[in-house]
């Protein structure tokens, strides 16, 4: 349990550095990123319920309906209106969140790059000479796009418990 634990409190610090130098990146892109995959993730339980209350008023619509009468479709103006408005503003947010990503993706890599080559820049160049530095340093340049797929799992998990 206390390995569970500690493995766990690992995890979030992780993702709290993750988060943090995407942050650092670009606050703007990622906000608008976070915000417009939020806004799609919550079109999708918008949508549910007003197809329900679409329906609802179908039903007590026809039940409470007059022999020979006609029938009042006027009600459904409004739900009808709000779930197409919920559907266009469920793929405009879905779209724009994967433009922000696309986005941010470019602006993280390059920002992780500077960060690298600024602190590589601390070291002697004695350092540089060494062959498993140089490899640590290249390592660490080509494997830089994990740290924007951490934060895009975040990001799409924020998304996913919304919905």
């Amino acid at each position: 349990m206390k390995e569970n634990w500690r493995i766990l409190c690992e995890l979030w610090e992780n993702y709290r550095r993750t988060l943090r130098l995407v942050w650092g990146a670009s606050p703007r892109y990622a906000f608008f990123a976070t915000f417009f995959a939020m806004l799609s993730a919550v079109a999708a339980p918008a949508q549910i319920w007003l197809s329900k209350v679409i329906i609802d008023s179908i039903i007590s619509t026809i039940q409470r309906r007059v022999p020979d009468a006609a029938i009042e479709w006027t009600i459904l103006f409004v739900p009808v209106g709000a779930l197409i408005l919920v559907l266009v503003l469920g793929e405009v947010g879905r779209r724009l969140a994967g433009s922000m990503v696309q986005i941010l993706r470019f602006q993280v890599q390059h920002y992780v790059e500077y960060v690298l080559l600024e602190k590589a820049a601390q070291f002697d160049l004695a350092f540089f000479e060494s062959a498993t530095f140089y490899d640590q340093l290249a390592f660490a340049r080509r494997e830089s796009y994990r740290t924007f797929n951490l934060a895009l799992l975040v990001t799409d998990s924020v998304g996913l418990l919304l919905s």
